[in-house]
C-alpha cells in the first residue's frame, strides 16, 4: 500500500479542502497550534481499501503529531479485504477513527485522536473523504493506463 498526500494528487482542491483545527487555551494537554489534517490515500490501482490515513500536522511546530486511520465501509467489507472473519479485532481499527499502528504518533496522539474524532468526523466530512478517495483512484487509474507496457526481454532467461 503506497500512501500519497491528497494535495499532491489533486492540487487544485487538495489544500483548500484540507481540514484544520485551531487549538488555543486547551486543557487536555494539546499545545496551542493549528493542526492540519493531511489526507493520505492509497495509490495502488489494484487496491480497493476504502480508507484514509490522516497525518495530523502541528503547523507552528512543523511536525506530525498523530496518524489516524479511518475506513467508512462495513465490518464485512474489511473482513473480506483483510482475509479474516468479522470478529477479528483488527477491523475495529478501521471502522472507527484510530491511531495508526504504522504511522508517526507522539505523547499527545491519544488526545489528538479524541479531538479529531469528536470535532471532524461528521457525515459531511466522511462524504468528503469518500469523494476524495474516488478522485484519487480515478486519477491513479488514468496514470496506470498511460504508462507504457514493459518490453519483453530478448533472448533466453535461465
Amino acid at each position: 500500500m503506497i500512501l500519497t498526500a491528497f494535495h499532491e494528487i489533486v492540487p487544485e482542491i487538495g489544500l483548500t479542502e484540507m481540514r484544520q483545527i485551531t487549538v488555543a487555551y486547551d486543557t487536555t494537554g494539546i499545545p496551542d497550534d493549528i493542526y492540519g489534517l493531511v489526507e493520505m490515500y492509497c495509490t495502488d490501482s489494484t487496491c480497493d481499501c476504502q480508507k484514509v490515513t490522516l497525518q495530523i500536522l502541528a503547523v507552528n511546530q512543523d511536525k506530525i503529531v498523530a496518524t489516524i486511520d479511518y475506513g467508512w465501509e462495513s465490518r464485512a467489507f474489511y473482513a473480506k479485504w483483510l482475509h479474516t472473519t468479522e470478529e477479528d479485532e483488527t477491523i475495529d481499527m478501521l471502522i472507527s477513527p484510530s491511531l495508526s499502528m504504522f504511522g508517526i504518533n507522539t505523547s499527545i496522539s491519544a488526545n489528538i485522536l479524541e479531538m479529531v474524532s469528536t470535532t471532524c468526523f461528521t457525515p459531511d466530512y466522511i462524504e468528503r473523504l469518500k469523494k476524495h478517495y474516488t478522485l484519487v483512484k480515478n486519477k491513479t487509474a488514468k496514470k496506470q493506463k498511460q504508462m507504457p507496457k514493459p518490453k519483453k526481454p530478448r533472448g533466453r532467461w535461465f
